[in-house]
């Protein structure tokens, strides 16, 4: 019995020695913002692998540092204003203000975060079939014209929302990317500033951090 006792505080004693006071800090403390959960918390629900260490820096600033990566339900979270919108529109008819507006927006989307290039390449070919419909129709201008341009339109609407839709799912906070956040501790180590995120897909969009920030407090 003795021995089993001694093995148990041997095992307690190496379990607390692999505690990090420095990360607990930051762990287990809140942003002036979102008080109510603390930073784990926030970021371990956000993300998966999660892995913390602290670090000493050359002038001796002690630096806290978080790597996870996106789960789907966070990429959902992050994705779904770019993309809830688009799951009931109608493709049918007359094309609506609506849709209109919806293709516009994917199309600018497109063409300044994935190329212009790639964006006409993935859908050439519905653009060809509709700009010849379109030349079609003002030449003829009947009722098997305006029905063919019609239905051109129709095709390079669906291409171009399937081709942003994909995009988005790909490329914005995409699942398995890797991301970390680094603070940095006060003199006393009460209290921590952050210091800097990193995501290839945040960069890529030009995101800030306050709007990272948000998305995973409020995800």
């Amino acid at each position: 019995m003795s021995r089993h006792i001694a093995y148990l505080v041997f095992t307690l004693l190496i379990l607390a020695g692999c505690s990090d006071s420095n990360v607990e800090v930051v762990k287990n403390g809140t942003m002036l913002e979102y008080p109510n959960t603390t930073v784990g918390k926030a970021l371990e629900a956000s993300f998966a692998n999660a892995k913390w260490e602290s670090k000493s820096t050359e002038k001796g600033a002690i630096t806290v540092h978080f790597k996870g990566t996106i789960t789907q339900r966070t990429h959902d979270s992050a994705a779904a204003y770019l993309v809830d919108h688009y799951k009931n529109l109608s493709f049918d008819g007359e094309r609506s203000v609506l849709l209109s507006n919806a293709v516009s927006f994917a199309r600018k989307i497109l063409i300044q975060y994935m190329g212009r290039s790639e964006f006409e390449r993935r859908t050439r070919d519905e653009e060809a079939a509709f700009d010849t419909a379109l030349k079609n129709d003002r030449v003829d201008g009947n009722r098997d014209t305006r029905e063919a341009r019609r239905e051109a339109e129709q095709a390079l609407d669906i291409a171009t929302v399937n081709c942003y839709l994909d995009f988005i799912a790909s490329e914005f906070w995409p699942v398995g990317s890797p991301v970390e956040f680094v603070w940095v501790l006060s003199h006393d180590k009460k209290g921590f500033e952050l210091s800097s995120l990193s995501n290839d897909s945040w960069m890529k969009f030009g995101l800030r951090s306050d709007q990272v920030i948000k998305t995973i407090y409020t995800e």
